[in-house]
């Protein structure tokens, strides 16, 4: 089994999805938050397979740099403490209770895994990338980026991409995002 972890790697577990929910893969693709900031590429596997990976040079951008490997392994034991998940579970709590009211006005729900944060459309749990496709309606998603965007709330924009809580958040930067939902759940519904 290959496992991506490029946008989950690190973010929803110190071990990725895979150590989160048990999934024991052969291969292990991860980049992105594993270079603590700096651009990177990571893969990992079997022994067999590491062997096969080791028989081609590894150039690139993003093949083991010095500068990125150094920024990822601060990140992995500096800041991205067992603590710190214990945080992003805390928030992700805190975000789920102090955002519900704004949410089920706008049928809305957030889904929330370690850090990793989607605010999706609908009550219902999404199914599939195609049950997400005919739920999602971009225009709105599109105007609610905007509407928080206005009111200090950053998030990357468009409907699949979402929000990551780092080691700077806290009860402040929840509340932030309860009030501007709250603020678009009035524009829209009234």
């Amino acid at each position: 089994m290959i496992l991506d972890e490029t946008k989950t790697g690190a973010t929803v577990s110190w071990g990725g999805a895979g150590a989160r929910f048990g999934i024991d893969a052969d291969l292990v693709i991860g980049g992105k938050v594993l270079g603590g900031g700096a651009p990177i590429g990571v893969i990992g596997g079997t022994r067999t397979l590491m062997r096969a990976v080791d028989a081609v040079a590894q150039h690139g951008t993003f093949a083991g740099s010095p500068l990125q490997v150094t920024c990822g392994i601060a990140l992995l034991r500096d800041v991205l403490t067992a603590e710190a998940y214990d945080v992003f579970d805390e928030l992700g709590e805190l975000l789920q209770d102090r955002c519900a009211a704004a949410l089920e006005a706008l049928d809305m729900h957030a889904v929330v895994v370690g850090a990793k944060v989607g605010l999706h459309a609908g009550r219902a749990p999404l199914q599939s990338a195609e049950h997400w496709r005919e739920r999602t309606d971009g225009r709105r998603a599109q105007a609610l980026w905007a509407h928080l965007a206005l009111n200090g709330v950053l998030l990357s924009p468009g409907a699949d991409e979402q929000l990551t809580l780092s080691v700077a958040h806290g009860p402040a930067q929840i509340d932030a995002l309860a009030d501007a939902l709250a603020g678009f759940a009035t524009r829209v519904v009234d």
